[in-house]
């Protein structure tokens, strides 16, 4: 009797002990299945950005997905390794490392979805100190419903670790299992990467791990090629003499403004009011921006430099770094023929150091999201206030003035930055632009009214190319030249007619358009135009700083023999042809590069400087 009475206590002791070894062996199974499907995922956002792009969408969706299946047959290693083994400091390391691999897809799969960009080490050092921009980022994109993804990730992951953590012995049937997942994994991977073909974007169908880890713009030079380099100089600059005008200046620097956003420059027709400032301006069909992002652009156009990327600078935390001296800066040169200077922005000025940078450039005035004019006001991206409420607040400092001193005030605008929200509320990448376009007409016509154009320019231009895919139209019309162009407008009189500029232009002819206007001389560098002269001098080549391969350089030529030059230390060469000069062009990126120096990774010190309200 007691015998059978131990088997029956037994049976569900037995079966309790089952389901407690099933539960703990599932956690490594649920992440594997959650980077299965992150890779499908990821294969159909990549199909989808080149719907009708003329090739084979199902091939995208097949490569890149295969491309992924080396990561997911990595994290069944990961969890198989979890399952076999019996010592727990290897079991969790194990579960560590998947669980970070499964974040970094993650993250990954969600930019490429909201801003059409891939996750790279470099941005969470750049970005991740930026904390309340993030959320705040996140709580615009998911509205309400961000605080429930946030608590469900997070329920998740701690329901992953809990179980781990219960896990006892080894589970070798399911250990076996992962292990044969991965196998197929990678057998799938290798059938994929068989498959040879062109992509209009490589490193969108590559997979995380693959693209972070070929960066070629993070290998230093040798002490032997920096002092060959250093031996040999730059072409002697251009001097010619100066218009010496007294005009006030306001440079627009429009948030992701695009040319295909212009009906007038062939696009979506979603700046009416822009395209009809133009009527009475001049109006540019090939201009570039020199990046990918604001601080680049806010470097070409504030430095006359393009934005190259330092040895290291894709490794580090500070978005100017290398271009932090005032000498030869738009502010210094402008202060030296009598201009007061000063750059406006809603946007908050701690991001990126943004505010110590201008300041340290040599603008006079700087003021952001911290002005008592927009207390009170709703705010939107990095604590901005609306666009409108810029161009209001400009109009104030400009009435507050006094003397005759001419200026030139720069403003940058912020609504019309991802993840596209209108401050009517409206969302989508057309509502958000339609509302700055707006602003943009009204702002003019308040110039107009207050007599600016008596004696003022206004430039309206964007800084970088909106963060969207390419469409198979621009690239059909512009080839790379789409990750660039941008518009510029040039309005002086508004009674005037408008005409049509066809040179090749780029941001960084900024400084020497507007000193070659305000000063008595102007010596600039042999290849940079000079937009604004009475008629327009090119540029003989303009270096874009490119966003998708972070170790290519386009360098777009006047007589159009574009080329492609990728940094990789004392390797950087041309891929393919050069073009005319490139041997010239080559050094002149290899000694800026290398005259930027180094810079600074530590990530803690930068932390602590940007929550410390520097």
């Amino acid at each position: 009797m007691s015998s059978q009475k131990n088997t029956l206590n037994e049976a569900p002791r037995e079966t309790a002990d089952a389901g407690a070894r099933l539960l703990t062996s599932l956690p490594p199974v649920v992440i594997v299945c959650i980077a299965f499907g992150l890779a499908v995922t990821r294969g159909i956002f990549v199909r989808n950005a080149f719907e009708n792009a003329g090739s084979c969408e199902s091939c995208l969706f097949w490569q890149t997905f295969a491309s992924d299946l080396w990561v997911v047959g990595a994290i069944a290693v990961l969890g198989a390794v979890q399952l076999f083994v019996r010592a727990r400091l290897v079991k969790r390391s194990a579960l560590v490392l998947q669980l970070i691999c499964m974040l970094l897809m993650s993250v990954d799969v969600m930019l490429f979805k909201i801003l059409s960009l891939r996750l790279y080490i470099a941005d969470i050092g750049k970005f991740g100190a930026e904390f309340s921009a993030i959320a705040n980022f996140a709580k615009l994109y998911f509205g309400a419903a961000w605080i429930w993804l946030l608590l469900a990730a997070a329920t998740l992951v701690g329901a992953i670790v809990w179980s781990a953590l219960r896990a006892r012995g080894s589970h070798r049937r399911a250990s076996a299992m992962l292990a044969g997942v991965a196998l197929a994994a990678f057998a799938g991977a290798a059938v994929g990467a068989s498959t040879q073909f062109q992509f209009v974007v490589e490193e969108w169908v590559r997979n995380w791990f693959a693209m972070n880890f070929d960066q070629g713009v993070s290998r230093p030079y040798s002490q032997a090629f920096v002092q060959a380099a250093q031996r040999v100089s730059d072409p002697p600059a251009v001097c010619a003499p100066g218009a010496g005008s007294r005009k006030n200046i306001v440079l627009v620097i429009v948030e992701s403004l695009s040319s295909y956003h212009s009906a007038l420059l062939g696009g979506n027709g979603w700046t009416p009011e822009l395209d009809r400032i133009a009527g009475h301006s001049r109006w540019f069909t090939n201009f570039h921006a020199n990046g990918f992002t604001t601080d680049h652009g806010l470097i070409a156009l504030f430095t006359g430099r393009a934005p190259l990327p330092s040895v290291g600078r894709y490794g580090g935390t500070r978005a100017y770094d290398g271009y932090w001296s005032p000498q030869g800066s738009l502010p210094t040169l402008l202060k030296a023929s009598g201009y007061d200077t000063a750059f406006l922005t809603t946007g908050d000025l701690r991001f990126l150091e943004k505010g110590e940078w201008t300041k340290s450039i040599g603008f006079a005035h700087v003021e952001g999201a911290e002005h008592p004019f927009y207390a009170g006001m709703p705010r939107m991206h990095f604590h901005a206030a609306p666009d409108e409420a810029l161009f209001n607040r400009f109009m104030q400092w400009r009435a507050a003035r006094t003397g005759g001193t001419p200026y030139f005030a720069g403003l940058l605008t912020v609504s019309s930055h991802p993840p596209y929200i209108a401050p009517d509320g409206k969302h989508g990448e057309e509502a958000a632009i339609r509302y700055v376009d707006q602003q943009l007409g009204k702002f003019y016509r308040t110039l107009r009214d207050a007599g600016f154009f008596d004696n003022g320019l206004l430039i309206v231009l964007g800084d970088h190319r909106a963060m969207t895919l390419v469409t198979p139209e621009e690239r059909a019309l512009h080839g790379d030249r789409a990750l660039s162009r941008i518009p510029l407008i040039v309005a002086s009189d508004p009674a005037g007619a408008g005409a049509r500029i066809d040179i090749l232009g780029q941001q960084a002819d900024m400084v020497h358009s507007l000193n070659a206007l305000t000063a008595a001389m102007d010596c600039k560098p042999a290849d940079e135009g000079d937009f604004l002269a009475a008629t327009p001098i090119p540029a003989n080549n303009v270096i874009h700083v490119r966003g998708d391969r972070r170790s290519w350089l386009s360098v777009y030529a006047t007589d159009g023999k574009d080329a492609q030059l990728r940094l990789d230390g004392d390797a950087t060469a041309w891929i393919g042809q050069p073009p005319d000069k490139g041997e010239s062009i080559l050094g002149s990126v290899n000694r800026n590069r290398i005259a930027l120096g180094d810079v600074n990774r530590d990530i803690f010190d930068y932390m602590l400087r940007a929550h410390g309200g520097r």
